[in-house]
């Protein structure tokens, strides 16, 4: 399990770039980790429809960020990430099982500079609260233009 961590983890380390799709592997990948590792406990149970284009994401950013809300949750079971397409990107919804504040103001100022810094993440945002404990909105990248031979 930690081979495979540290195989999905590596290109994003070395790149400093990654997608939406590669950080939810990484994110399960570590999940099962720690399960093996920590006795059993469910970290996060992720549920994604796949976009039809993979959205830029920051990388390194959604396992700690998990782990933040599962500690918000006082542990009392796993964080729960649902993808789901819309027409204009992509909605993560993360919820948390205890109520109260899911994300201090560190973390909020952590994703604020993580969203404005992703290269090719223009427009993508995030909401604290209301339906879900957090929700993050990203655009989906434009489809590549196609050359003018036709190919």
């Amino acid at each position: 399990a930690l081979v495979d961590f540290l195989r999905q983890a590596m290109p994003a380390i070395r790149s400093g770039r990654s997608t939406l799709m590669e950080e939810l592997t990484l994110l399960r990948r570590y999940a099962t980790l720690v399960q093996r590792v920590d006795g059993g406990r469910g970290l996060c149970e992720v549920s994604a429809e796949a976009p039809p284009r993979d959205p830029p994401f920051a990388p390194l950013l959604l396992i700690p960020l998990v782990e933040a809300l599962a500690g918000a949750g006082g542990r009392a079971g796993p964080v729960r990430l649902a993808l789901r397409v819309q027409a204009a990107g992509a909605m993560l919804a993360f919820d948390v099982p205890a109520p109260g504040p899911p994300l201090d103001e560190r973390w909020c100022q952590r994703l604020d500079r993580a969203l404005r810094t992703t290269p090719d993440a223009a427009g993508a945002r995030y909401d604290v609260g209301g339906a879900h404990a957090l929700t993050l909105w990203l655009p989906l990248p434009p489809l590549p233009e196609e050359t003018t031979d036709g190919h």
